[in-house]
């Protein structure tokens, strides 16, 4: 399946997911660390911290695609603002698909 189809259906499988989420990782630490003189305790401009929440909003819906990918309902993905580290749980179910494949895969080797 490509990515398009994947995206246009709400799925997420698990490289597009771990390729998203560090890239959001990357931006953000980005957007946070370079340019910013850390002597001078000022809170970040607000273009930045709106580039953030925009990160941030875009971190949820690839873990809401991951978990509708999975079988799961989307709106677990509500349990990531109080566990954050669901997001990564959500990264490591198997994609739908994949457990059908390897239930067929596993029924086939028994007939044999």
């Amino acid at each position: 399946m490509n990515i398009s189809k994947q995206l246009k259906e709400g799925k997420m499988n698990m490289p597009l997911f771990w390729l998203t989420v560090v890239l959001i990782w990357v931006i953000q630490i980005m957007l946070y660390v370079v340019g910013v003189d850390f002597s001078k305790q000022e809170v970040l401009p607000t273009w930045r911290l709106m580039c953030l929440l925009i990160t941030l909003v875009i971190w949820f819906v690839a873990v809401a695609f991951r978990l509708r990918d999975a079988g799961k309902s989307p709106y677990l993905a509500a349990l990531c603002i109080v566990f954050p580290i669901f997001a990564l749980i959500a990264g490591i179910f198997p994609s739908v698909g994949e457990k059908e494949e390897a239930e067929e895969a596993d029924s086939r080797e028994n007939i044999i």
